[in-house]
C-alpha cells in the first residue's frame, strides 16, 4: 500500500535539481514525458516499487510507460501520472 508520506512529499534528492524542493503534484506539471529515473527522484521510491504499484491488484493502479525500454529510459506520460498521484492512495481490489 501507498505511504500517506508520498502523498505530501517535497522532493530533496539532489541528483534532481529541478525538481528540489517542489511537491510531488508540481513536478508532475512540469513536462509532458518523464524517464523512470526522473520518476525515482519524484516519487522517492525505486523502479521495483513501480512495478508493484502497476499491479492489477489495485483498483487505481500506476500507469504503465508509453515507451518501455530495458533501462531506466521507459517514458511515463505526466498526464497520466498526475491523474493517478490525484486518486491515492493505492486501493486494493
Amino acid at each position: 500500500v501507498m505511504p500517506l508520506h508520498l502523498l505530501t512529499h517535497v522532493i530533496k534528492d539532489k541528483r534532481m535539481d529541478k525538481f528540489k524542493d517542489m511537491t510531488v503534484e508540481a513536478a508532475l506539471q512540469t513536462q509532458a514525458t518523464f524517464k523512470t529515473e526522473e520518476l525515482v527522484s519524484i516519487l522517492g521510491r525505486s523502479s521495483r516499487s513501480f512495478h508493484r504499484w502497476q499491479s492489477n491488484q489495485y483498483s487505481n493502479p500506476m500507469p504503465k510507460p508509453v515507451f518501455a525500454a530495458k533501462s531506466s529510459q521507459n517514458l511515463f506520460d505526466a498526464g497520466q501520472l498526475l491523474a493517478w498521484y490525484k486518486s491515492l492512495p493505492l486501493r486494493r481490489k
